[in-house]
């Protein structure tokens, strides 16, 4: 191996495994495995059996940048639309004092208004859900950072409510939902096999609020010895089933 004071001229190149090919005047930097000569040295050829690839490992900086670790507690809230008013936020932790930014899920303020400097929320009263979060850009001391709260505005208004379990006793008064198109089972129709024999339904937070009109075009489910009815709630009153393995009501 060739001791200098001056630079010497290597090549260097890394193939597909890591192994890195350190070349100078024609020799190769490898390591030598055999016992009792084990040392890295300049050998005349890559290919001898003990002399073995090496790996360069290069010295990254590591960053001293302080992380305010910015958080909310509590992370979610949940309030009825009866109190929106007195909602208070959950508290933001920003122990170095960071400057903030803060947005919201809810672009359109249906749900809350938001002052994006100061991070006061207003809930218009709307049942949905939204999020807030707070978030500070990176500088010479510290790191980025964010924070998120939840908050859900149920309503507490009479509505019905999706099913989402088996019930050990379906009785009750029941829409019957197609959730992809928004519509439901017109129970108020006389002939329930019309086409369209369906109406519009505003979904919420899986709820349909309850109205006269809602409550007029909905189905009544009964149990009796054999199973259940499903019988329309009103207008005619008619029952629904088939009796035979073919399209129809």
């Amino acid at each position: 191996m060739n001791i200098s004071e001056q630079p010497l001229s290597n090549t260097i190149s890394i193939d597909d495994d890591g192994n890195a090919v350190v070349c100078s005047g024609g020799a190769y930097l490898r390591y030598n495995s055999d016992s009792g000569s084990e040392r890295f040295r300049y050998y005349k050829s890559s290919s001898y059996t003990l002399q073995k690839a090496i790996q360069l490992y290069k010295r990254t900086s590591v960053s001293t940048l302080i992380d305010p670790a910015l958080s909310f507690s509590p992370a979610s809230v949940s309030i009825s639309d009866a109190d929106y008013g007195s909602f208070v936020a959950p508290a933001l932790t920003n122990a170095y004092h960071v400057p903030v930014v803060w947005s919201s899920s809810d672009e359109n303020e249906d749900y809350a208004m938001l002052d994006t400097e100061t991070g006061e929320v207003l809930l218009t009263g709307k049942p949905g859900t939204f999020t807030i979060t707070a978030s500070s850009a990176a500088s010479s001391v510290f790191a980025a950072s964010s924070a998120s709260y939840t908050v859900t505005v149920t309503s507490s208004a009479p509505g019905y409510v999706k099913v989402t379990s088996e019930q050990s006793d379906w009785s009750g008064q029941y829409l019957i939902v197609y959730e992809a198109n928004s519509v439901a089972f017109d129970g108020s129709l006389s002939d329930l096999d019309s086409t369209p024999n369906t109406f519009d339904v505003e979904i919420s937070n899986n709820k349909i609020l309850s109205s006269t009109e809602v409550d007029a075009k909905s189905f009544v489910i009964a149990s009796y010895s054999t199973g259940y009815s499903i019988q329309a709630s009103k207008g005619t009153g008619k029952f629904i089933g088939r009796e035979a393995s073919s399209n129809g009501i």
